[in-house]
């Protein structure tokens, strides 16, 4: 006697498939989002570099200054990266490709993300 309908075992197969390509999918949207956040730190070193190479800063200067910084004890942190929307007053996380500004999720005010702007 011959069984209808699909073997278990080619279901689960099937849904294992699929639990690995919504993985990749997530770690490839994950890795753009970093290349996304590197390329912008990339602008702003660069920027910040050129500024203070105009106003006679030099690199011994910098490194003196990043000595000093790292031993107060600085860390990066992640989710203090956050400005408040001026509208509706929520937290406004970088998310998004454009270089220092993102929206709000919740009412679409656009919202500058500059570096060293950051909420204490």
């Amino acid at each position: 006697m011959r069984r209808s309908g699909v073997d278990p075992a080619f279901k689960r197969m099937i849904a294992e498939g699929q639990r690995a390509r919504n993985l990749s999918n997530l770690y490839s949207d994950q890795e753009r989002a970093l290349d996304q956040h590197r390329l912008k730190v990339e602008l702003m070193v660069r920027t910040l570099w050129e500024c203070m190479m105009e106003i006679g800063v030099t690199r011994e200067d910098v490194e003196r200054k990043m000595d000093e910084i790292a031993k107060r004890g600085w860390a990066i942190n992640p989710n203090g990266y956050y400005r408040i929307c001026p509208q509706c007053g929520k937290k406004v996380f970088d998310y998004t490709e454009q270089a220092f500004e993102a929206a709000c999720l919740y009412c679409g005010t656009t919202v500058p993300m500059y570096p060293g702007d950051m909420e204490e």
